[in-house]
């Protein structure tokens, strides 16, 4: 598995209801407990200050077209801008990812 950090901004569509936008909301977070209980989102964050609905996650996934797919099973994907980055391995990290393949 490669890992990737994705930051991620979400616009709620226009015009969308109180109901509605928890609904979402609801599913978005059930999604992301099923991808995490698969070892695919490895942490979440809101960036510091951030204005407005922001992320910036780490993933887990045989390359980033298999992560395109996954976050494309998110509620709120057709309302993201995702920007993703694969990283590689440091030396020096102090706790290197080990596959478990």
């Amino acid at each position: 598995m490669t890992e990737f950090l994705t930051e991620a901004t979400v616009s709620p569509p226009p015009g969308i209801t109180a109901d509605e936008l928890d609904d979402l909301k609801r599913r978005e977070a059930a999604r992301a407990a099923e991808l995490a209980a698969e070892g695919r989102l490895v942490r979440a964050w809101r960036p510091h200050a951030a204005v407005g609905w922001a992320n910036i996650c780490l993933w887990r996934a045989a390359d980033e077209q298999d992560l395109r797919q996954t976050l494309a099973t998110l509620p709120f994907f057709p309302h993201m801008t995702v920007e993703v980055r694969q990283l590689d391995p440091h030396p020096n990290d102090p706790q290197p990812y080990v596959d478990p393949s």
